[in-house]
């Protein structure tokens, strides 16, 4: 080194043990990997490759389970729509009643006229 900052070089290290024979050791600002690389590539893409097919072994899962709870929902579901069968006697009684009541009141209607012509009549006489 020399004073004033010429061609001073500082070098720091720092070693990891990542287990499975990997040594990760970083100088400076390169990252090696030490140890046998070809072994741990071949670790990680099993543990990858593991990791999804148990992801789609559980998408497989979902949708079927999911395909059954809407099976059990439409089997078990019971639609409830309203019931009016029993209004439609009582309707059907009221129309009766409003017909004898519309035809009772033409009959009134009629006796009144026939009553003011008879009241008429009785007058010119």
């Amino acid at each position: 080194g020399g004073a004033g900052g010429y061609g001073t070089r500082i070098s720091t290290s720092t070693s990891f043990g990542l287990g499975g024979g990997l040594q990760l050791s970083i100088t400076g600002s390169d990252v090696l990997l030490a140890g046998n690389e070809k072994s741990t590539m071949q670790n990680l893409n099993d543990r990858l490759a593991a990791y999804l097919e148990r992801v789609r072994s559980l998408e497989k899962s979902n949708s079927l389970i999911e395909k059954q709870i809407r099976e059990w929902y439409e089997k078990n579901t019971i639609n409830v729509g309203q019931d009016y069968s029993s209004y439609f006697k009582t309707i059907d009684e009221l129309r009766s009643k409003i017909a004898d009541a519309q035809l009772e009141n033409s009959r009134l209607v009629l006796q009144i006229d026939n009553a003011k012509l008879a009241a008429d009549d009785f007058r010119l006489k």
